[in-house]
This record gives structure tokens, sequence and C-alpha cells, in this order.
């Protein structure tokens, strides 16, 4: 086996190891950084990324083919890439993935810790749950109630102005697919207004892909019982409304729902973030 960079020109036999995202990128010639792994002149595996203006290099792509595991290729491309960035001066690099559903077996973390290379959690999380989950939990009582809180569909004019000019101070600033293509149900996404001031939103709504993915976004708060209060309006909601069975998709800026959601069964956090 053996290492070479991709180009825009050599991408085409690596299509099909590549995120669709990174092989566009590479074909428009935007400085990309990607290595393909070759056995027997046959493309088996590539890593990619980009390089940002605070020399944090971010993997967002890396595959090697299921018959070529646990050979050591992996690693040949993490060496690559290590010695790449030595070169630019960078020294960290940070790789997040999110688990598909597809594989039981999921090899990214087996291959991870052999390169002694640990998960964190200082990054962005993906939770996915039933919502029977928080049916069956007194965390989030049947009969909750809040004067300040309401659905957008429900804000008097004064408070959907409050709600404009205030909502962007309260962004999360997370991306990613599920959030760039997320459109709010306002009859299911509440806010919670008090004195003229946003203390919180939690917006809900499909994503626009194939899959219709149901997502839960909450914003930045400062106190965590505001996020707790705005997810009890939307349980309440949602009950009667929706099988327990429907599974939605949370998004998080970091860990602050880790000790809330450990608590609580069915829960599977679906992003994984590591810092090499």
């Amino acid at each position: 086996m053996k290492v070479k960079m991709i180009t825009s020109k050599t991408r085409q036999f690596f299509e099909h190891l590549l995120a669709p995202d990174v092989y566009s990128r590479i074909g428009r010639g935007e400085p990309v950084t990607a290595i393909g792994l070759i056995e027997k002149n046959i493309p088996i595996g590539a890593v990619a990324g980009v390089l940002d203006d605070n020399d944090i290099f971010t993997v967002m792509s890396l595959y090697v083919d299921p018959d070529h595991r646990r050979k050591g290729g992996g690693r040949m491309l993490m060496d690559a890439l290590k010695t790449i960035l030595e070169k630019a001066g960078s020294g960290t690099a940070v790789l997040s993935y999110v688990e598909s559903g597809m594989d039981e077996d999921d090899p990214m973390p087996p291959f991870m810790e052999a390169l002694e290379i640990y998960e964190t959690s200082s990054l962005e999380h993906l939770y996915e749950m039933p919502l029977g989950t928080f049916f069956t939990t007194s965390l989030f009582p049947e009969n909750f109630k809040s004067r300040y809180i309401r659905s957008l569909s429900d804000l008097s004019p004064m408070e959907q102005k409050i709600f404009s000019a205030q909502r962007e101070a309260l962004n999360t600033n997370m991306t990613g697919t599920l959030l760039d293509s997320f459109k709010p149900d306002p009859d299911l996404s509440f806010a919670l207004i008090k004195d003229k001031t946003l203390s919180g939103y939690l917006l809900f709504g499909n994503d626009c892909g194939p899959m219709k993915i149901p997502v839960v976004n909450i914003s930045r708060v400062r106190d965590p019982k505001v996020a707790g209060a705005l997810f009890a309006a939307f349980i309440v909601a949602c009950r009667g409304r929706f099988s327990s069975d429907l599974k939605i998709v949370l998004p998080a800026p970091d860990d602050r729902y880790e000790r809330v959601f450990a608590r609580l069964r069915d829960v599977k956090k679906l992003q994984h973030n590591y810092i090499f």
C-alpha cells in the first residue's frame, strides 16, 4: 500500500471514497488537503479536510474500503496527514463524524483508539431519542405550564418583534446539514419572553432532506432551567400528537445536556468528536 495526494485531475478515481461535498470542493479547486490510499494501483482509502484561519485542520472525509481494513492503511493515511500538517505549522486536527445507523459494528471508535486518539466532549454533540423517552419521565410533567412560554404561532405582535430582534443574540452558531435545511413548525416551536426580554427559544421541525428528520434546536440560555422549561412545554404539546416511537434529533453546541440524557433511556449520541 502507498499514499498519494488527490488532485482535481485524479479525484475521479477516489470519488467512491470521498464525501460528496469534499469531492466537489476538490473539483472546484478549493484549498482541500486530500490524501489517497492505493494498493496495486487500486484506490482503497482516502482522508481529506481543510485548514481554517486558526490553523486548525478539520477532517471532512475519512474512509477505508471494508475489505482492506485492519491492515495498516488507515494508520498510513493519518500518518501522512500528520506529516503534512507539521510541515504547514498546524498542530491541531479535528475529526467529527455522525453515525449513519447502517453499520452495527462501527469501525471508527476502535480505529481512533488504536491510534491513541480519544473522544472529546468539548465540541458539538448530536443526540437521537424517541419521544416516548420524555413521555414517561418525571423530569417533564404532563401538566407543565408557564405564563411566559408561548408557541411562535401564539406570540402577540409585540412578542414577535421582541423574538425577531433578540433571536440572533441567542443563536448557538451551530451549522451542518440538519440545521442548514431546517424549517421550524411555529405551532411546536416555543419562546420564553419575560419583561420584554427573550430568555430562550426552542425550534422544532423537519429537515428538508429525503429522510425528513425531526429536529429540536434549543438556543443558548443563561439559566439551564430555561432550557428545561422550553423542552417541557414542547413535550406537553407533543403528547397525543405524535407516537412515542417517533425519533427526534437534538444538536447541542457542547456536552451541556450530557448529564440529563445519561439519566434517560434510549438516548443515543450520534456524533463523535476527536482532537489530535
